[in-house]
């Protein structure tokens, strides 16, 4: 009798062993294989991007979104004034063309050519500082538009009734009379004299803009 029951017993702690020992192997093989601790943040840093950030990797070249992207990076690098940001206006601009043109958000200047291809061009750019301080009595300003006539690449003095309009505007004070006033540089003696007559015109300072000389909207100082 007691012969059995050691051979139960021998059978019952055999059995028990094949049984942890599966438990053991299945438990083992659902664990990652890391060859070291390291392995884990190896892991996180080499996960693959998307592909509208990968777009340079030649097997991504293929895909729509990359073709897209591809074909902005082209018109950025044809034209990088218009990749992502509003374009100023010109500080300063050459005009052959009749038109209205804003220079460096200061000034409006319009020009209306009488022949179209009159080989007059008009030079405007934004002047600081001013050649000379503007008379006393005078509320004084930083800045103005000086206007440069060309003709046949010779600079001229005037432009004349002949040749078209010029018309020069620029953003009024509230609440103030406004005047413009013009400093002919190219004079034997330059001084700033305020414009014939200075208007009105939808919503801005305007006047005539004949001779070649640097223009300013100002009013008389209290």
């Amino acid at each position: 009798m007691a012969k059995f029951i050691r051979i139960s017993i021998v059978i019952i702690v055999f059995f028990g062993l094949v049984l942890t020992a599966r438990n053991n192997s299945a438990w083992a093989a659902d664990l990652p294989s890391w060859s070291n601790s390291s392995a884990p943040a190896r892991a996180v840093l080499s996960a693959p991007q998307s592909a509208d950030d990968d777009c340079d990797k030649p097997a991504n070249k293929n895909k729509d979104k990359c073709k897209d992207k591809d074909k902005d990076k082209d018109k950025c690098k044809k034209n990088k004034d218009n990749c992502g940001s509003v374009k100023p206006p010109p500080r300063a601009i050459t005009i052959t063309t009749s038109g209205t043109y804003n220079v460096g958000g200061f000034c409006n200047y319009t020009v209306e050519f009488v022949d179209p291809n009159p080989g007059i061009s008009v030079r405007v750019a934004l002047e600081r500082p001013l050649p000379r301080s503007l008379p006393d009595g005078i509320h004084k300003v930083r800045q103005g538009c000086r206007v440069t006539y060309s003709q046949n690449g010779q600079r001229i003095g005037e432009f004349t009734d002949a040749m078209g309009t010029s018309l020069i505007c620029f953003a009024p004070t509230p609440g103030q009379e406004m005047t413009i006033y013009y400093y002919n540089v190219y004079d034997a003696n330059p001084q700033w004299r305020p414009v014939a007559e200075t208007t009105m015109v939808n919503g801005l300072v305007c006047s005539p803009a004949d001779p070649s000389a640097v223009y300013v909207a100002t009013f008389k100082a209290p």
